[in-house]
């Protein structure tokens, strides 16, 4: 069985790359569960003074995440496997270790940063949202500004948005005049019309200060 997550060879998983066996999905309903439980101790109050929620806790709150994983429907019947199309198995792999743990290290997050923002929020993992901002906000320059107010427009998160947006109005000669730009300006004519906008009252206010 080809699973991204356990395989010792995930390099020579066959296609597509992208399943989990019965095992891992097991293991990812069970820390749902616990997150669950957790939760109704709390509310119930069982639970004295001030509890300390793990990472994986606030990680796996998706409602959209664990009805996908309750329902039979995602996992293909023969082999006991579910697929979530639009991830790779690195990508995969990335997001369950996140869910486990609550936490993941620079290297992997920086390499799948757009994919799993992008995962975190169509699954609604506010936690993992969070995470992925706060490192684009920390990584954000010329170079991937474009790439950042894409996925901020994506994922309809406003104040990224805003953030980017505003630093490509203030780096417009260095990201404009980028052949990277071309590109970007074709596959998103929306967002060329806001920084156009957003540059032109940036350069009209600068002259009322004047």
């Amino acid at each position: 069985m080809d699973c991204s997550v356990c395989s010792t060879m995930p390099y020579n998983l066959r296609p597509p790359r992208n399943t989990i066996c019965v095992a891992c999905y097991e293991g990812a309903k069970s820390i749902i569960a616990m997150t669950n439980k957790i939760d109704d101790h709390k509310v119930s109050g069982k639970f004295s003074g001030e509890t300390s929620v793990p990472g994986s806790s606030k990680a796996t709150r998706s409602n959209i995440f664990k009805n996908m994983l309750d329902s039979d429907g995602c996992k293909a019947a023969p082999n006991d496997m579910i697929t979530l199309p639009e991830l790779n198995h690195e990508e995969v792999e990335s997001l369950l270790e996140f869910l486990y743990s609550g936490d993941l290290c620079k290297e992997k997050l920086d390499k799948h940063l757009y994919s799993l923002s992008i995962a975190a929020d169509k699954y609604e993992i506010t936690f993992l949202q969070k995470f992925c901002e706060n490192r684009m906000l920390e990584i954000l320059n010329a170079s991937n500004a474009l790439d950042i107010l894409e996925i901020s427009d994506t994922t309809c998160n406003r104040s990224l948005k805003d953030t980017a947006l505003s630093f490509v109005v203030k780096n417009m000669e260095d990201i404009v005049f980028a052949t990277r730009f071309d590109v970007f300006a074709l596959k998103n004519p929306h967002l060329t019309v806001q920084i156009t906008r957003a540059s032109f009252m940036d350069i009209k206010n600068r002259r009322n200060d004047v």
